[in-house]
């Protein structure tokens, strides 16, 4: 009942109350773990293949390959005759001149006119077949481009992942240094109450161990937002949840021992873009024969048959249609005498064109051979900078150990044990970091040759052929 304007519950109403209030909190906790569940778990073969579909920029190069088929199935067109059909009836009133009779009639009439007409250009100084094979040449090299195109994308993909690696592994080294740190301040929270080490030790390690705690925060942060680069990358809802399943590193190096005139041997050989380039020159050089082909003479043949009916002929339907047949062929020569320097300006034109497209095949073609001995450099760099990581951190270890153990002793000050950690933290970092590095150049020297690595992640067979623009 109400009260002084308060709703006022009885002891049973209550406890009704209170027992649905129990339910709705165990429905909800029931649900929590299932929305922690409907995470999608995506492995880096999965991220590749998503790409493959998905990746906006891929999808616009696919779209232009499909373009460039079409033209090629309109330049085989062209070798084919046409054929028409045209039909023309009339009404007639009043007073008119009837071409049938040759005289004016005053009366109405109905007329129908059939004809049915073909055409097919014999020569056009070889026009048609040199835009057949321009056709085809830029066909193929937007199937090539099309290929690098996902070359590119699973190179990003794991380039993404390797990014994700990184600053998961830099997020591992800070939460294991928040544990260390905390674990070091506990034991000199012992040592002040036992009274062997200053109350200003404690606060020193208590700083420490707040800024290690906001390095873990940094580091979480870096970590969601290379996930979501990686989100970006395969086009996936940024609403839904995901957890990505990282690669092992080691599964990413490679065994590259070649020599750099050997790598850069093979990848003039392999690389697609540098295919489509030369396919786009050999195009522009059909262009050449295009505009040249206006010089030419043209040669076409032209056949037609037709008939007509005139309602005031006393013919039948049929009988006129027979009558009145005829039938044409010609033979069409068109000669080219002056056409103001059209022909001549479209020959220098396609000309220069394939100049340039010269100019940018050997432009191409250097910047793959620096491209290759760069990343040759880089590559090697790497090795050797995660051998020299790896005995850094463990000197490093050894190093935090000793410092340790004489701060235990007293016969070390606690600025002793903090530089020591300091520099193990450090060295943690630089080793995650080299160890990702050999993975990231040794996919961009896959890269850097126009090889792809779909077939040693575990890619599909068909995608893995699909990625080599075949």
């Amino acid at each position: 009942m109400l009260a002084g304007g308060c709703l006022q519950r009885t002891p049973k109403a209550a406890g009704s109350v209170w027992m649905l209030a129990a339910m709705l909190v165990m429905m909800l906790g029931a649900a929590t773990p299932n929305i922690a569940d409907a995470a999608r778990i995506i492995t880096v073969d999965d991220a590749i293949g998503i790409a493959l579909e998905r990746n906006v920029t891929l999808n616009e190069v696919r779209v232009t390959a499909g373009l460039n088929n079409v033209v090629v199935s309109e330049a085989y067109m062209n070798f084919l005759p046409n054929l028409t059909l045209n039909a023309s009836g009339g009404r007639n009133y009043g007073r008119y001149f009837n071409s049938a009779r040759g005289s004016y009639v005053d009366q109405n009439s109905q007329s129908l006119v059939l004809g049915a007409s073909s055409a097919v250009t014999l020569f056009a100084g070889l026009h048609d077949v040199a835009t057949l094979r321009q056709a085809r040449s830029n066909d193929r090299a937007g199937r090539l481009d099309l290929g690098r195109a996902e070359e590119t994308t699973v190179y990003t993909v794991i380039s993404n992942f390797l990014a994700l690696i990184l600053q998961q592994d830099q997020l591992q080294v800070a939460r294991e240094e928040l544990s260390a740190e905390a674990a070091l301040e506990d034991k000199i929270h012992e040592y002040v109450k036992s009274g062997s080490r200053a109350s200003a030790d404690l606060y020193e390690q208590q700083a420490i161990v707040a800024s290690a705690k906001l390095s873990v925060v940094r580091a979480e942060n870096a970590a969601e937002l290379s996930k979501v680069d990686l989100m970006g990358t395969l086009q996936l809802d940024p609403v839904e949840s995901y957890e990505f399943v990282a690669p092992r590193l080691e599964s990413l190096y490679g065994s590259e021992n070649a020599d750099l005139r050997d790598l850069v041997a093979r990848a003039l050989a392999q690389r697609s873009d540098l295919q489509a380039e030369q396919a786009r020159l050999n195009a522009f050089e059909q262009g050449i024969h295009v505009a040249s082909s206006s010089y030419w003479p043209t040669l076409s043949v032209q056949a037609g048959l037709g008939s007509n009916y005139d309602s005031l002929i006393p013919q039948s339907f049929d009988a006129q249609l027979n009558a009145y047949r005829n039938e044409s062929l010609a033979l069409n020569v068109t000669v080219p005498l002056f056409d103001r320097g059209v022909t001549h300006n479209a020959v220098r034109r396609a000309r220069l064109q394939a100049q340039n497209e010269r100019i940018v095949l050997d432009g191409l073609r250097h910047d793959v051979e620096l491209q290759v001995k760069r990343v040759y450099l880089e590559y090697h760099a790497a090795r050797d900078q995660l051998t020299a990581a790896e005995g850094q951190q463990q000197a490093a270890k050894l190093a935090v150990d000793s410092a340790q153990e004489r701060f235990k002793a007293g016969v070390a000050i606690l600025v002793e044990v903090s530089q020591a950690r300091s520099l193990y933290v450090q060295a943690e970092a630089a080793l995650a970091t080299a160890r990702n590095n050999v993975a990231l150049q040794s996919t961009l020297m896959n890269y850097c040759l126009g090889q792809t690595q779909a077939t040693k992640s575990g890619l599909p067979a068909r995608d893995a052929a699909a990625l080599q623009g075949g």
